[in-house]
């Protein structure tokens, strides 16, 4: 049996296999080598093949909760998320003073957009251990789904002091204090998460939501302010020069003055009013406003100038969560998708309304 397990190699599969077919072989000894063949088959993504040994395991032994668990995990990758659900409450009974099962059911519950039930099963889990900094996290992440931002502040805060290198946690704890206008400590703790991790994709875009990035255009017109002044001055000579007013609001972008942002934009836009640049940073200085209506409006204009950019479809979302329109906020993370197959920060967004891909 010792060759059976620790393994992933064919020879492993060999090994439990013929423990398998032994005459003679005990119940336990027989369910040990279902399982870890299972176990096998699971770590190298053959679902179908991992459930068959499961459930041998589990008819020889219908109180196995591991086998019962990993069989759950089996069909939840598979889609099969109802009776993944299944598996995991008949596990309950078996482990009535663990909260990982509850935890476990509620994560399904809203995968299958059951917010209900998956509140109701996070709360059982963290009657069971209140520590439990998961079932926390995914509270939290849910109760930010329904713009319950009070009740997911103090669930994230209370599992990063438990585990405060956790980049979720981190990560949900900045959009929430993103979306309370405290935009210092979101970008406070989305740094902290590119710190643990540099290379999370899903950091990076949220952190250009809260603070879009300077362009080399404006991180220049930030450094030399000689030439802002110069800028000043040939506006002054040609008031409606499109070009060099367009250039003066990617500065003023650049350091946070979004009046004359959108003074400049406003005079661009109508002289060129196809210049979706002009209305993408025009619409994002509308939301470091805090106007959602406008930066919807803008945002909208860009997308209509350019179909295909996924990142405006994402500033987009996000100024839809902001006032609670769960609709548009799924079909813009859904459009995102469409463009960019597998974009981990849309499909984050409709995970976190419990909505599939």
């Amino acid at each position: 049996m010792v060759q059976c397990t620790g393994s992933t190699t064919d020879a492993a599969v060999a090994a439990c296999t013929r423990v398998i077919d032994e005459r003679g072989v005990s119940r336990d000894v027989l369910v040990m080598a279902y399982a870890n063949r299972a176990a096998i088959q699971f770590q190298r993504g053959n679902d179908t093949a991992a459930i068959a040994d499961l459930d041998q395991a589990i008819r020889l032994d219908p109180r196995n909760f591991e086998a019962i668990g990993l069989r759950a995990q089996a069909r939840a990758r598979q889609g099969d998320v109802d009776r993944a659900i299944a598996d995991v409450s008949s596990t309950l009974p078996l482990r009535p003073d663990e909260a990982a099962g509850l935890r476990a059911r509620g994560a399904l519950h809203q995968r299958r957009g059951d917010a209900v039930a998956a509140l109701a099963d996070y709360d059982a889990a963290l009657r069971i251990n209140p520590d439990d900094a998961d079932a926390l996290r995914r509270r939290a992440a849910l109760n930010l789904a329904s713009n319950r931002l009070q009740q997911a502040r103090q669930d994230v805060d209370r599992s990063l002091t438990l585990d405060e290198r956790s980049v979720t946690g981190l990560m949900t704890r900045a959009e929430i204090r993103s979306r309370q206008g405290d935009r210092t400590g979101a970008l406070a703790d989305l740094d902290a998460g590119l710190r643990i991790e540099p290379g999370n994709a899903d950091l990076r875009r949220l952190r250009d939501t809260v603070e879009p990035p300077a362009s080399a255009a404006q991180q220049g017109a930030r450094q030399a302010s000689a030439q802002a002044a110069a800028l000043d001055q040939a506006i002054a000579r040609d008031p409606r020069n499109a070009s060099l007013l367009m250039q003066r609001a990617q500065a003023a972008w650049a350091a946070g003055d979004l009046q004359r942002t959108i003074l400049d934009l406003n005079e661009v836009i109508q002289q060129q009013p196809r210049n979706g640049e002009a209305f993408r940073i025009r619409g994002l200085a509308h939301a470091r406003r805090g106007d959602a209506v406008r930066t919807i409006n803008d945002l909208t204009q860009a997308i209509n100038l350019n179909v295909r950019d996924a990142n405006t479809y994402l500033f987009r979302a996000e100024a839809h969560v902001r006032r609670n329109d769960r609709r548009r906020a799924i079909a813009d993370y859904r459009q995102v998708l469409q463009i960019e197959p597998g974009n981990r920060f849309a499909e984050n967004g409709l995970r976190r309304f419990g909505v599939r891909n």
